[in-house]
């Protein structure tokens, strides 16, 4: 039976606010393509890596002690090397439309996004503050300049071209704001935790902070902080959010590794969404021994991310979530697959029998896309074969894994 290729939600369907400008017909097909693009590749071309490797490569092959040692199986077969270099060109490609879209519109989004954040007592940068080299050695999804590039004073350029370029790597998958990551998380919380009514919430590696509002629109009363390294990104997020009626949501530039509450103040709810697969182990420990100083007693921290390999998990399988490692400008991405979390959360301190997990995939509101688009994750075809996590075993290997702790 023939595979169909669902045909994503054209870029017409993206929410656009006063900072995100709005693009021309020639930009939109262009990303409307490469977002087309990555959907074959997810549906159609990915099962045939599994099949190159079962009818070609396995069978004349040495017994695979390791992903990489398939990697390496791997690397001369031409599916495979069509595969690969189809995903990685057309990553590249959709980022450098982004980052167009946003050059040519610099002056004037960098105007609304000055004239939105003047005058503002909800966003805090640190011309100081030195990012870790983990975010600035690398161009993270390939994205040019990373998250740190600036083209001059009160610059957001990064900020627009980051939310842009959601669109077409992800396909719609994340919702017309970017936002299915932070409704998810507010309706597992909600779910878990019924009677939590936190009062200060950090969204902690916020990036723009799509993911960060609706946490504030769930809990109206709660102090809201949106915290992150890069101060073009929180310069752009916070302009993005009083154009988009959250202006009591506060944004700070920091790092993980400077999170202290005598500065930042004690949270009951600590949130991130793939944060930790761009950082390094070393951070991840420190940011959980931070977050659990920060955390309020009684408080939660929640982390959405990859689900991590397990004993169960093939040695094929592994191969094939490590591609954005090799491919994709992910150096940590192998590493954190093979992290136990729940080991990590209790090393920083946490119980462990108050250690929660679980799976979320995105929420989007009803009546975003037509009816004829139909949504894929870029990882799809690799989630689909992860097997349970250890722990509670409540991962169903859909969507984000979900893992964090009570305190």
């Amino acid at each position: 039976m023939a595979r169909i290729t669902p045909l994503p939600p054209t870029f017409n369907k993206a929410h656009l606010h006063a900072v995100l400008p709005s693009v021309d017909h020639d930009e939109a097909a262009r990303m409307n393509f490469t977002s087309s693009i990555s959907a074959f590749v997810n549906t159609q071309l990915s099962p045939g890596v599994r099949l190159a490797y079962e009818n070609d490569v396995q069978p004349a092959s040495p017994a695979p002690q390791s992903a990489t040692d398939i990697r390496d199986a791997m690397l001369a077969h031409p599916f495979y090397q069509t595969w690969a270099a189809l995903r990685r060109n057309n990553q590249e490609v959709a980022k450098q439309i982004a980052l167009d879209i946003a050059v040519r519109r610099m002056p004037q989004v960098n105007a609304r996004a000055a004239a939105l954040n003047a005058g503002k007592n909800t966003l805090s940068l640190d011309p100081e503050l030195t990012p870790p080299e983990y975010l600035t050695q690398v161009e993270n999804h390939c994205a040019p300049g990373g998250y740190f590039q600036q083209f001059g004073a009160d610059d957001v350029t990064v900020g627009v071209a980051y939310e842009v370029g959601l669109w077409p790597v992800g396909m719609g998958s994340l919702g017309p704001a970017g936002e299915g990551g932070g409704r998810a998380a507010v309706k597992w919380i909600g779910e878990r935790f019924p009677n939590f009514k936190p009062k200060r919430i950090l969204d902690l590696g916020a990036g723009h902070g799509s993911n960060t509002l609706p946490l504030a629109e769930a809990f109206p009363d709660a102090e809201v902080v949106a915290m992150d390294a890069s101060e073009p990104l929180m310069r752009y997020g916070h302009a993005r959010a009083q154009a988009m009626g959250y202006g009591s949501v506060r944004f700070v530039q920091a790092t993980i590794e400077s999170l202290d509450p005598a500065v930042h103040g004690t949270f009951d709810w600590v949130h991130t969404t793939m944060v930790w697969h761009e950082t390094s182990a070393q951070a991840l420990r420190e940011g959980f021994r931070r977050i659990h100083a920060v955390l309020n007693p009684g408080g939660v921290t929640t982390h959405f991310e990859q689900p991590n390999f397990t004993p169960d998990t093939k040695l094929f399988d592994q191969f094939l979530r490590d591609w954005d490692a090799w491919y994709n400008n992910e150096p940590f991405w192998s590493k954190l697959h093979r992290m136990d979390m729940t080991e990590e959360l209790v090393a920083a301190g946490f119980e462990r029998s108050n250690i929660v997990d679980g799976s979320a995939p995105a929420l989007i509101p009803p009546g975003s896309y037509p009816s004829w688009s139909g949504l894929t994750g870029r990882h799809e075809h690799e989630v689909r074969t992860v097997a349970k996590a250890i722990g509670p075993g409540s991962y169903n290997g859909k969507g984000w894994y979900v893992f964090g702790a009570v305190k």
